[in-house]
């Protein structure tokens, strides 16, 4: 199979869409596995297609490699495509003049900055390969449109009015298909619009340079994007959620939002499940809240990225400094720092990579071995676009072998212990993991700006996400679009 990189987990991924979790050697059969454009099946072969020869052995053989028409090899090897450019005739030999909207689809595809795409143009008009009336300089004020969009009030940098971005973009907006993601990053703080079910493009609509998570700065942000005015839901990590509730920060006695869970009562946390509901009475500072709530408790999303984070973090130090799956780790993730090891501080591709190690699973003893095959089994039915119908169930198996294990139950781990209702149906679509990659997205602008002219940087942004063809490419380019 050749295998490439997804738009989207929702409708684009084969691993998200393939099922695979309940089956056994007896039923494998039945397995429904899916057919996505970002997967080619092999393709069959006999006597009239035989199997090509690696480029090693042409290197090293090459009067044994057959000549081949390098298009038809192109096909064999990657199948017959299945979406083409339809303004390519492949049977002409006539250059495809470009127009202004695809020299704008080819500038957003390879990421290039205002200087290197005037570099380009130049090029593709010294070639003879744009139409006439493209205009090369025309790259100075491509998103200039889309910068008055946003304004500046102290370090926070905004957006003036959501609809009306949406309207210069030429798309509808409906606020009940997006949900506000909140995080903060080394040098800044980002709070962006994620589409529910994650098929279109990430929206910003507040970035803060040099600004830390605290109350008054989500107060701040809140009240400058109107949020009142949409009530979007809200997706972040416990710490800002805690600060939306108006908790103490650090570490509170009472540190969920929904009930009042004491996180020094050590010796109730794995058998007490129901615990006293929070009520206006005991929304106090003795009850570690100290500032007046930002959002209905109703509009929050509990993070399933960094709930799993969270497991993971409790597997490993519950097995300990000394097990010898840490020298596994340390070959895994040579980079990755000893202190971040014992810790288990892991991300998302390095938790997989891990979960896809069987040499990982017999450095465990039995109990251990359990309650990984548990928490494996959680990631699958539960923390995903995929919900198994006996998810209670998991978890409750999960939370116990945990227990046998000596992990502490921390706060994630008490959400899906106490408040399993809580959670949406599909965390796939609510999911924070896609607000984190925004953080990937847009750090080449990050340092190509320097912090400096930052609506000018979030109108940028904006202009990449758009699409001026609807011609499909053999070659997609790495992030989604409108």
């Amino acid at each position: 199979m050749i295998w490439r990189d997804p738009i989207n987990h929702a409708t684009n991924c084969y691993i998200c869409l393939t099922h695979v979790f309940g089956f056994s050697k007896r039923n494998i059969q039945n397995v429904h596995y899916a057919t996505v454009d970002s997967v080619t099946l092999p393709v069959p072969h006999s006597d009239e297609i035989p199997i090509p020869q690696s480029p090693q052995q042409c290197a090293q053989h090459p009067d044994s490699c057959p000549e081949e028409d390098e298009d038809e090899d192109d096909e064999f090897l990657y199948g017959p495509s299945t979406s083409s450019d339809p303004l390519y005739i492949p049977d002409t030999t006539e250059p495809h003049m470009l127009s202004q909207g695809d020299s704008n689809d080819l500038v957003r595809d390879l990421n290039l900055s205002k200087n290197m795409s005037e570099l380009l143009g130049s090029r593709l008009q010294q070639w003879s390969l744009l139409q006439k009336d493209v205009s090369i300089i025309a790259v100075r004020q491509r998103s200039a449109h889309l910068a008055e969009c946003f304004a500046t009030e102290g370090k926070i940098t905004y957006c003036k009015d959501i609809p009306q971005l949406f309207q210069v973009m030429q798309q509808e907006f409906v606020a009940d298909e997006w949900r506000l993601f909140i995080d903060g990053a080394k040098t800044s703080l980002k709070a962006v619009l994620l589409n529910n079910g994650n098929v279109k493009p990430s929206i910003p609509v507040a970035f803060g340079i040099g600004v830390k998570e605290e109350y008054d700065t989500m107060k701040q942000i809140l009240n400058l994007i109107q949020y009142t005015r949409f009530n979007f839901k809200i997706v972040a990590d416990l710490k800002v959620i805690g600060l939306l509730m108006g908790l103490k920060k650090a570490y509170p006695k009472y540190p969920c939002f929904l009930c009042l869970w004491d996180s020094r009562a050590y010796s109730q946390h794995y058998t007490t499940a129901n615990w006293p509901a929070r009520t206006a009475n005991t929304n106090t500072e003795e009850y570690s809240i100290i500032e007046r709530q930002l959002v209905p408790k109703e509009n929050i999303i509990l993070p399933p990225l960094h709930i799993k984070l969270g497991l993971m973090t409790q597997f490993i130090k519950a097995l300990g400094e000394d097990h010898p799956v840490m020298d596994l780790l340390y070959t895994m993730f040579p980079r990755l720092s000893t202190s971040k090891i014992h810790q288990g501080i892991f991300v998302g591709p390095q938790i997989r990579k891990v979960l896809h190690s069987a040499e990982f699973e017999e450095t465990l003893t039995l109990v251990q071995l359990r309650a990984w095959m548990s928490f494996e089994r959680v990631v699958d039915g539960f923390l995903g676009n995929y919900r198994d119908p006996n998810y209670e169930t998991l978890i409750a198996e999960m939370l116990r072998n945990y227990g046998d294990i000596g992990a502490h139950l921390s706060l994630k781990m008490h959400f899906l212990k106490s408040h399993l209702n809580f959670f949406p149906d599909n965390l796939g679509d609510f999911s924070d993991e896609h607000g984190e990659r925004f953080h990937q997205d847009i750090g080449d602008m990050e340092d190509r700006f320097n912090n400096r002219y930052t609506p000018n940087m979030l109108g940028e942004y904006c202009w990449y996400i758009l699409r001026d063809t609807r011609a499909i490419h053999k070659r997609r380019g790495p992030k989604k679009h409108f």
